[in-house]
């Protein structure tokens, strides 16, 4: 999912470490009974937009153009507009994307995983 978001291999390990330590220090705050899978998503999803909006802000530099694309391909400005788009949906419908489309779960498993009618995870 920090790839995904994040668009290069160095970044997103950069946010996966970052995940980590923010996992650790935050896990006396973790509420029991919640989708553990989920709360350590939404973090590294937190951390991997951050790192996007601080990259757009930085200065083009070197040989690198403005319309450079990212490793995967699409070009920075697109993969911003796809985060911006993650974060104008509710919280329920954004893990839905993120579980389903970014980490690859299955409608059934995203069903599971946030206690859903499947219905309306498709649906959603």
């Amino acid at each position: 999912m920090a790839l995904a978001v994040a668009g290069d291999r160095g970044t997103a390990e950069d946010v996966m470490q970052d995940t980590f330590v923010r996992v650790y220090s935050a896990a006396p705050g973790y509420r029991p009974g919640s989708r553990a899978r989920a709360w350590v998503l939404t973090i590294a999803r937190h951390l991997a937009v951050d790192a996007v909006r601080r990259r757009a802000r930085e200065p083009v530099s070197g040989m690198a153009g403005h319309d450079a694309a990212a490793p995967s391909g699409e070009p920075d400005g697109i993969r911003l507009d796809v985060v911006n788009a993650l974060l104008q949906l509710g919280v329920v419908d954004r893990q839905i994307v993120v579980l389903h489309d970014m980490a690859g779960l299955t409608h059934a498993e995203v069903a599971a995983e946030l206690e859903l009618p499947p219905g309306t995870v498709r649906w959603r």
